[in-house]
Order: C-alpha cells, then sequence, then structure tokens
C-alpha cells in the first residue's frame, strides 16, 4: 500500500469517503464528541509511516483531533470534496479528515475520509456505527485490544507453517506467468488511475436462476455469479487464462473484534475458462479453486506480489479485475446499535482495470462496475453487462448447463482457436 501510494501521489485513488446524512438537526457538540471520541480509542488512526533502508516503518503519534466544518452555501458535497479532500503525504500524519457540512435548513452532513492504508471495509462500519452510537447513546464497550496487537499476532503467525505452506500454495498458483491481454481499447492501465462507474442490476428472475443453480450443483451464489464473471471476462479479454482478486476481511483469525485498521487481504483466483467446456465443469473447477484459495487466504497478497516480482525480474499486479458479492454486512461486534445509512463516494479512479461489485437487495441484486478508462470503453461495459444477462438467461435450461460455453456465447472458429495460442489471436468481441 505505501509504494502503491508512491506510484499515484497525486491521486484520491486510495482515499475512503463516507458520507451520512443525518436524519435530523444535531447537537452539534455531541456529535463532534462523538467523532473526537471515536478517533482517540483506535491507535491506527493516528499513525503515519515513512521508508527507511527499504522497509516501511509506521509510528504513533500523538495528535488532537481537528473538524471541520463548513457551511454548505448551495454547493454540491461532490464540490465541496474536490475543494477539501486531497492525497496524503503518509509520513504526515493524520491520514484521516473530516468535514460537518451545514446547511441552509439547520441539517448537516458528516464526510469522513480516511486512506485505506489505516482502514477497510469492515473498519469502515465499524466507525459509523461508533460514531453514532456515542452520538445518541454516549458510551461505547471498551477496546481490550487494538490494531498493535494485530501486527504483533502477524508476525508471530507468519513464522508458523501454516503461513509457509500457505505460501508454497500462492507460488504454485503462479508457476506459470501471465498471459498478454488483448483489447480493443489497449492494455493494462498503468498508473493512469482514471476511472468510470456504470449501474445495472440482476433481475429477481435472473437472481431466481442463480439460486437454482447453486441448489442444483451445491454451490453458493458467489462461485455461481464468480463463474458468470469469469467466463464473460475471458471473453472480453480474450483469454482462457483468467484471474480475479476477490477481498476477503482477514479477520478469521486474527485478534480483530471491534478494532479498526487494513486487515483486509485479497486473494488471486485463477481459473482457466476453455469456451468446449460445458458451465457445469467450468463451475466445479471455480468451486473447487475458491475452496483451496479461501484454506490459504492468511498469507498476505502484497507479500506475495513483492516475492513473486523479484523472482521473476519484472514487475506485475498479478491482479488487473476484482469481483466483489456483498452477501453480509460487516459490523463491529462491540456494537450493537442500528446503523443509519451511510455512502461511499466515489472519487472517478480505481486501482484495478474492472471491478465488479454484487450486492443483493430485496429478491434481486445491484450491479456496480468500475473501470478504468485506459482499459476499457463504455461501450465494452456494456456490452460485457450484456453477455452477464446473456449467460444467464442461457442457463435457465437445464440442458444448455451441460453445454459448451462456446455454444451460447459465440466464442467462434476464430475465439476457439485461442486454446492453441491465447497470446498470439486478436479477435472482436
Amino acid at each position: 500500500m505505501f509504494i502503491e501510494q508512491l506510484k499515484n501521489a497525486d491521486s484520491l485513488v486510495n482515499n475512503i469517503t463516507m458520507i451520512w446524512k443525518l436524519s435530523s438537526e444535531p447537537d452539534l457538540q455531541k456529535l463532534r464528541s462523538a467523532i473526537k471520541r471515536t478517533i482517540k480509542r483506535h491507535a491506527i488512526l493516528h499513525a503515519s509511516f515513512f521508508l527507511m533502508n527499504g522497509e516501511v516503518y509506521q509510528k504513533l503519534n500523538n495528535l488532537n483531533v481537528d473538524i471541520l466544518t463548513v457551511q454548505q452555501d448551495g454547493r454540491t458535497l461532490g464540490t465541496i470534496i474536490s475543494e477539501l479532500i486531497h492525497p496524503y503525504n503518509l509520513s504526515i500524519p493524520p491520514l484521516y479528515k473530516v468535514i460537518i457540512v451545514q446547511a441552509g435548513d439547520g441539517t448537516s452532513t458528516v464526510i469522513f475520509d480516511l486512506h485505506h492504508i489505516v482502514t477497510d471495509g469492515t473498519s469502515n462500519v465499524i466507525l459509523m456505527k461508533e460514531i453514532q452510537c456515542l452520538y445518541q447513546k454516549g458510551t461505547l464497550t471498551a477496546l481490550d485490544k487494538d490494531y498493535i496487537d494485530y501486527v504483533k499476532w502477524q508476525q508471530e503467525f507468519k513464522e508458523n507453517q501454516v503461513v509457509q505452506d500457505q505460501k508454497m500454495y500462492w507460488m504454485k498458483q503462479f508457476e506459470q506467468p501471465l498471459p498478454k491481454l488483448h483489447r480493443k481499447n489497449g492494455n493494462a492501465g498503468g498508473n493512469n488511475v482514471k476511472a468510470t462507474l456504470y449501474n445495472d442490476r440482476i433481475t429477481e428472475e435472473e437472481y431466481f436462476i442463480l439460486k437454482e443453480i447453486s441448489v442444483a450443483y451445491k454451490a453458493s451464489i458467489f462461485n455461481v455469479l464468480l463463474t458468470v464473471f469469469m467466463i464473460v471476462l475471458s471473453k472480453i479479454n480474450h483469454n482462457q487464462d483468467v484471474t480475479v482478486g476477490v477481498p476477503v476481511s482477514g479477520r478469521e483469525r486474527s485478534p480483530s473484534e471491534g478494532v479498526v485498521g487494513p486487515f483486509i487481504n485479497t486473494l488471486a483466483l485463477r481459473n482457466q475458462i476453455h469456451p468446449n467446456h460445458s458451465f457445469a465443469e467450468i463451475l466445479g473447477q471455480v468451486k473447487q479453486n475458491s475452496l483451496e484459495a479461501f484454506k490459504n487466504q492468511d498469507y498476505p497478497f502484497d507479500e506475495l506480489i513483492q516475492f513473486l516480482n523479484q523472482q521473476n525480474g519484472y514487475q506485475e499486479s498479478y491482479i488487473r479485475s476484482l469481483f466483489i458479492y456483498q452477501n453480509m454486512t460487516a459490523a463491529s461486534d462491540s456494537v450493537t446499535y442500528p446503523l443509519e445509512d451511510y455512502q461511499v463516494y466515489f472519487h472517478h479512479q480505481s486501482n484495478y482495470d474492472l471491478s465488479f461489485e454484487a450486492t443483493p437487495v430485496k429478491n434481486s441484486l445491484q450491479l456496480r462496475l468500475i473501470y478504468k478508462n485506459s482499459c476499457y470503453s463504455q461501450e465494452e461495459v456494456v456490452e460485457a453487462v450484456q453477455r452477464i444477462h446473456e449467460v444467464i438467461d442461457v442457463l435457465h435450461d437445464t440442458a444448455k448447463q451441460k453445454q459448451p460455453v462456446n455454444v451460447f456465447l459465440s466464442f467462434g472458429e476464430t475465439e476457439g482457436a485461442a486454446a492453441l495460442d491465447t497470446d498470439e489471436i486478436y479477435f472482436d468481441f
């Protein structure tokens, strides 16, 4: 994360900006107190980072918690964010910023921006819950651990044979180099992080089809939808060798209950999507590989990349596409107070060429696709989403679940030939 920020020092790609619109006119004194108390109880929010002799070190600082209050004055929240939220220098704390925006009607909005190096998705929920709980109730259960306890645990855990075995598992997954990309709109996006958000949804009927397949093949909805995504990704990237990143909480073994920090890890799921294989066969492969990957989820992906790049003598990110299935709401176990809605602001920037996020909403799935403009055009993404719907709709016919996917995805003769040499064949979508 530290090196990544150095590469993108002028971008907001690692800023996480949360927006909480209060449902009623707030008591500003109580609100500021709740925010300050929440920040003070988590040591990681007082950290800064520096590089020495090629190693990244963390320093804990004694800081006052500053909260900026501004008048909205007819401006949109997006305008205020663009004016006041900037990239962080990781050596200069704090690595967060809190803004209370007061509107003319007496209502207020809290903008809480943090660098990803001190937080993750679960931590964001913990922070928002604790602020809201302190604001409404005034008390929280004291923490009996902090992120420093996790750091110590992680250092000890790295010496465990389990972690060494996991490292060997991931090394084996990437014995062979990743294939070249063949896209209409260029190859890897490099340091160009400008991105666009595209929204869509899986209908109730389509969601029912996914659930039927899940039951029939004893596979989770996660694996069924991941298989659909990987098939379509294989087609739009014109490669059968497909690697997709899947974030995991990183809190399964570690002492993390109620603790804020960057626990998140990423699993690089690599599968071979052969056009002459059936959906059922590909699902079986994805299911088995996912199971093995989750068994080996403790090994830090950042360390894997560093080791592989040193071994291979060149720089490779290994994950260009991200898959997220939000099948549960992260929460702090120490806070049972109901969480009011908040939103995460999209800065039109991304570390990934393509991110696919699916969130259950009643009997359907809300889809969010974020794509780098240097890697995909809007037309390609729209057509990719159409392909996702096409695959799901076709799979309603149980007979076609066992037919080669090129039958219903029209891979054609040229694309089928890619089975021989995916690195050298270009073809239209």
